[in-house]
């Protein structure tokens, strides 16, 4: 799954390279003013969400812009270190797709077991007249380099309707700074705690 903000970055360093290869100096240097001021902003939601990974981004391409234009003389210089740059942004993970991999690995199995089928990002069983729901719900704010998630669950049957009911109340969070491995233990362990404990009481 890509992302519109790296693409623009990517996009920006490929331009400019390719200005650069055809001797445009002039447009270049408008392409890379115009490069700083995406940079800037990127700095701006990495310190708003507080985002190592992107503290660092920023601070590479800072360095990088600030070298592009000491050394707009030498073409072949700033291409190699757009290249660089590009393969690095290109290597970005978008988190979106890591929680799509910690459903696939780890809760699916987990819920299959329990007799639930899946459903786009949800699992669904019926219980005699009852029909129980554990919806991954992600947080409407998530972005491709911070992705929330948590459990929350649904009912429906004589005498219950239960609507995004979350047992554990734990959201999950996913940067590029992640440890992967405790995430998928820690999700697994709210499983096994509290998700199946209040899906039984449910009858």
């Amino acid at each position: 799954m890509e992302n519109k903000a790296i693409l623009r970055l990517i996009s920006y360093c490929e331009d400019i390279a390719r200005q650069l290869k055809s001797n445009k100096k002039d447009r270049a240097l408008v392409l890379l003013n115009e490069f700083e001021k995406e940079n800037k902003e990127t700095l701006s939601s990495a310190r708003e969400f507080k985002i190592k990974y992107l503290l660092s981004l920023h601070s590479h391409l800072g360095k990088l812009i600030g070298e592009l234009r000491q050394n707009l003389g030498n073409a072949m210089y700033c291409v190699d270190k757009l290249k660089e740059t590009i393969e690095i942004l290109k290597k970005i993970t978008d988190q979106r797709d890591v929680r799509d991999q910690i459903i696939k690995e780890v809760i699916a199995p987990i819920m299959k077991s329990w007799g639930y089928k899946k459903k786009e990002r949800a699992f669904i069983k019926k219980e005699g007249k009852i029909i129980k729901k554990v919806n991954i719900y992600s947080s409407q704010n998530n972005e491709y380099y911070d992705v929330q998630f948590i459990f929350e669950i649904s009912a429906k049957g004589p005498n219950i309707d239960l609507y995004g009911e979350r047992p554990d109340n734990k959201w999950f969070e996913l940067t590029e700074d992640t440890d992967l491995q405790r995430i998928k233990e820690d999700v697994k362990e709210s499983l096994m705690r509290a998700v199946k404990p209040f899906l039984d009481k449910i009858k």
